[in-house]
């Protein structure tokens, strides 16, 4: 898990200097932050589903801490295609 986490921090690091070396705006770092909470939040979904509660809570806890709203922004937000066949499983949580 630990390995996990550090090879997670590294790419957040690089998708900033990315953006910082690209001259993004702001607000660019803020989507990937977003996107990054959004597939932590859904694999802890996933992981909740296939009856793994403990990884679950690790997913939740890492989205929650990128963005602590991001279950609202997740059960609420239209799904993406690639989330479409997941629509079901966040309206579980509810």
């Amino acid at each position: 898990m630990s390995q996990f986490r550090h090879q997670w921090q590294e790419e957040l690091l690089a998708r900033q200097r990315t953006a910082t070396a690209g001259g993004l705006q702001k607000g660019s770092v803020a989507d990937d932050s977003d996107s990054v909470a959004r597939e932590l939040y859904l694999k802890g979904v996933a992981a909740e589903r296939n009856g793994e509660s403990y990884l679950a809570m690790v997913y939740y806890r890492q989205a929650t801490k990128l963005v602590p709203d991001i279950d609202w922004r997740c059960s609420h937000a239209e799904p993406t295609a690639q989330e479409h066949g997941m629509k079901h499983v966040l309206m579980l949580r509810h």
